[in-house]
C-alpha cells in the first residue's frame, strides 16, 4: 500500500511544483472520498446485523457513510429493502410516523442517526451493508486503505487543480486519466469479489467529496 509520502512525492511531481506541501493531504483526501462516490471498494465495505426487538427504530453505527444495501431477515421472508425518504413513506402510509404499524417491512428511511424500516417488525434481524469512510491521510506514514495509490493521486491532482482554478484545458487529461484508472481498478476489485454490490444504492451520508471553484473568494 502507497503511504502519504510517496503519495505527496508524485502529487507534487505531476503538478511540477514543490510550494503546496501543507495542502496536498487535504487534496488526497477530497481524492480519496470523490473515488469513493463513484465506487465502493472492497476495503471500503462493512457489515453489521441488528436483531429486531419490536422497535419502530435502531441506532446506525457513527463511522457510517452509506447503507449500499439493507436486508431484512426472518425464517420465512429475507427481502432487500429499498430506501424509501420520509416523503415516501408518508405518502404510503400515512400512519408511519403517528401510529406506527408493525409488520414484514418494505422499505427503510433514516432520521438522524437512526434506521427505521417500515412497517416495523417484531422479530428477525437486520442487515446492514455498510460502505466506510476512506482512510485519512495525516502523517507521511499513514498508508491507503485501497491498493491503487495512482487512482487516489490522479484524483489528488485534480482536486488540487480545481482548487487553484487551472484551465480547464489543463485539467482535461487528468480527468481521462482517471476515469481510465477507476475502470481498471473496479475491474480489478470486480475479479476479488465478484458479483460484490459496488454502487449506493440507499442512505447516503457522504461529506461534499470536492470543493467547487465556482465557490472560492
Amino acid at each position: 500500500m502507497w503511504n502519504l509520502a510517496q503519495l505527496r512525492a508524485s502529487v507534487k511531481t505531476k503538478l511540477g511544483r514543490d510550494d503546496k506541501d501543507d495542502s496536498i493531504p487535504t487534496w488526497l483526501n477530497f481524492g480519496q472520498e470523490r473515488i469513493a462516490n463513484e465506487y465502493v471498494f472492497w476495503q471500503w465495505k462493512g457489515f453489521e446485523t441488528i436483531n429486531v426487538t419490536g422497535l419502530t427504530h435502531y441506532a446506525l453505527n457513527t463511522g457510517l457513510r452509506a447503507l449500499y444495501r439493507v436486508r431484512f431477515v426472518s425464517s420465512t421472508y429475507r427481502p432487500k429493502l429499498p430506501y424509501m425518504t420520509v416523503d415516501d413513506i408518508e405518502e404510503a402510509y400515512d400512519e408511519a410516523f403517528i401510529e406506527p404499524q408493525s409488520g414484514l417491512p418494505v422499505g427503510y428511511t433514516v432520521l438522524g442517526d437512526g434506521i427505521y424500516p417500515y412497517p416495523y417488525p417484531l422479530t428477525g434481524t437486520l442487515h446492514l451493508y455498510r460502505a466506510l469512510y476512506p482512510n485519512q491521510l495525516v502523517n507521511d506514514s499513514d498508508l491507503l486503505s485501497i491498493p491503487y495509490g495512482e487512482l487516489v493521486v490522479i484524483a489528488g491532482v485534480i482536486v488540487a487543480m480545481e482548487d487553484m482554478q487551472y484551465d480547464k484545458d489543463i485539467i482535461a487529461p487528468f480527468y481521462a486519466s482517471f476515469g481510465f484508472r477507476l475502470t481498471e481498478a473496479k475491474s480489478a476489485d470486480g475479479g476479488i469479489r465478484a458479483g460484490a454490490v459496488d454502487k449506493i444504492e440507499g442512505y447516503n451520508t457522504t461529506r461534499v467529496s470536492y470543493r467547487d471553484p465556482r465557490n472560492f473568494v
